[in-house]
Order: structure tokens, then C-alpha cells, then sequence
């Protein structure tokens, strides 16, 4: 049929060697990393996560106090956190005593 069998066989053979070959020179080059400048680098490697969660928490406070002065300063106090119907009807009749003792009185 006219097929060199062995000729292929040594091809493949010779592919692969190119493969491990490759794979070993990668290894050396891990472990020379390993070595010098990237144990240096890993060490400093969480600075990399830091950096994005600093924006955040930064940018979070940023925002919570323009909300704070932003209330303040339309409604001229602090904002009221949790404000409940007990809440509210004592703000009722805390404005309708302060209503009663500014209102002028009657004279009689």
C-alpha cells in the first residue's frame, strides 16, 4: 500500500518530546519566579484587592454623609431612624402642644 508506517511513529515521538520539552522550560521558569522578584510580588498582592474595596467603602461613606447633610439641611434636623406609630403620634402631639403655646391667647 505504500505506507511508512515507522516514519510516523517517529513523528509522533518527536512531537512529543517537543510537548515535554516545552513543559519543562515552563516549570524552570516557574521556579525562577518563584525565587526572586515573584515572592516579592506575591507579598504585596492584597494591596491588589484592597485598592477596589477602599473605593467602595469610601464612595458608601461619601454617600451616607450627603444623605445626612443633604436631610439636615432641608428639614433643619437629623433624620429620625426607625420611626414608628408611637413615633409619629408623639411628633403629632409634640406639634399640636407647640402649635397651642405659640398660638396668641385668647383674652378674656
Amino acid at each position: 500500500w505504500g505506507i511508512d508506517l515507522t516514519r510516523k511513529k517517529q513523528a509522533t515521538t518527536k512531537n512529543s518530546v517537543d510537548f515535554q520539552s516545552i513543559k519543562n522550560n515552563r516549570i524552570e521558569i516557574e521556579r525562577e519566579r518563584g525565587r526572586g522578584r515573584g515572592r516579592a510580588i506575591m507579598a504585596l498582592i492584597w494591596l491588589e484587592a484592597m485598592l477596589p474595596l477602599g473605593i467602595i467603602a469610601g464612595m458608601l461613606c461619601v454617600m451616607g454623609n450627603a444623605q445626612y447633610f443633604i436631610h439636615k439641611a432641608a428639614h433643619g434636623r437629623p433624620k429620625h431612624i426607625g420611626n414608628d406609630v408611637w413615633d409619629v403620634a408623639m411628633e403629632r402631639r409634640d406639634k399640636k402642644i407647640m402649635e397651642m403655646l405659640s398660638s396668641p391667647s385668647p383674652s378674656n
